[in-house]
């Protein structure tokens, strides 16, 4: 029902925009530190198994947005005002002022808003992870309406490149992901413990089914990750096993949805938390540190199917 292989520029650019349906650059509910910027998703060439492949390329570039700053509320996380008051005007200190200091860095967002949503159907990418610390490599669907839930078929939560997590977010702050409920897919923390409680993987529980060896770098090679959206539930995938699905009485939207796939830099996650990094965010070199050995996520394609007899899409205003 929808494909884009990332082989012409054209194709992409008519199917996708920059950042969120709304008009949205960035997502300060998040205390992000990027702009999405059209300049930072690319078609471009990758090597996969030694063949060469058209890509997406969505990379975190550090060079400020002249004339969009920062707000109070994002930048007080790592530069509290009273300790830093050079970043801010001292009388407008309300969480959604605006500080002193325009954006530090530029990533890419596509949505899909303007010409695919859908209801109900499989939607599957093939990926190359990024890692470094406070990178957040997401393939997510969202609806046509303010916020009031969202489902992550794919996020990247380690720095290491070693975990997937899989997520549905409701309005209420209700939410449920595979982190939740005994460990995130691939590796967890500790690099060695596979998931191992309910739901298991459709096949079974076993660590061979579950976890991708600790051997393994998601920003070596490309995996394929997929969400399976029906009238009763999300499953999720990580290259072609059904890993989790969730449980009963889950919420399932009804509504038309769209596709986003973007690359982040930091939230309000303890896993991306710069206190406790000797590096700051509005540090020039910081992308040049050793804690950034891959500001980047490549895309080889994005899929939507849906059965025979139950096509059911829309476009944009359509939706």
């Amino acid at each position: 029902m929808f494909r884009d292989e990332f082989d012409s520029a054209a194709t992409t650019a008519a199917q996708w925009d920059t950042g969120t349906r709304s008009g949205a650059n960035t997502l300060e509910g998040n205390h992000e530190l990027e702009w999405y910027v059209p300049e930072n998703s690319t078609i471009t060439t990758d090597v996969d198994d030694g063949r060469t492949i058209s890509v997406l390329r969505q990379r975190v570039t550090a060079n400020p947005v002249p004339g969009e700053y920062y707000s109070v509320g994002v930048l007080s996380r790592v530069y509290p005002p009273a300790k830093c008051p050079q970043l801010y005007d001292t009388s407008r200190l309300g969480p959604s002022d605006p500080s002193k200091v325009p954006y530090q860095f530029r990533s890419g967002m596509l949505n899909s808003s303007k010409s695919f949503g859908f209801k109900y159907g499989y939607v599957e990418a093939r990926v190359r992870s990024s890692k470094g610390f406070a990178l957040w490599p997401a393939l997510w669907l969202r609806d046509w309406d303010p916020w009031s839930y969202e489902i992550d078929a794919y996020e990247g939560f380690d720095r290491n490149a070693r975990v997937v997590r899989a997520s549905y977010w409701w309005g209420s702050g209700s939410n449920r992901n595979t982190e939740g409920t005994g460990g995130d897919l691939g590796i967890n923390a500790s690099g060695t413990t596979c998931r191992s409680t309910i739901p298991v993987p459709a096949t079974g529980s076993s660590a061979a089914e579950c976890s991708l060896a600790d051997t393994i770098d998601l920003s070596a090679g490309y995996h394929t990750v997929g969400v399976n959206w029906t009238p009763t539930k999300y499953e999720f995938y990580l290259d072609g096993v059904k890993r989790w699905s969730s449980p009963s009485g889950a919420n399932i939207t009804s509504a038309y949805n769209h596709l986003i796939i973007n690359l982040a830099l930091g939230n309000d996650d303890s896993e991306f938390d710069w206190n406790r990094e000797s590096i700051k965010p509005l540090d020039p070199s910081v992308l040049e540190s050793g804690l950034f050995p891959k500001p980047t996520v490549e895309w080889d394609y994005v899929r939507v199917w849906q059965a025979p007899g139950q096509h059911d899409t829309c476009s944009g205003n359509s939706c």
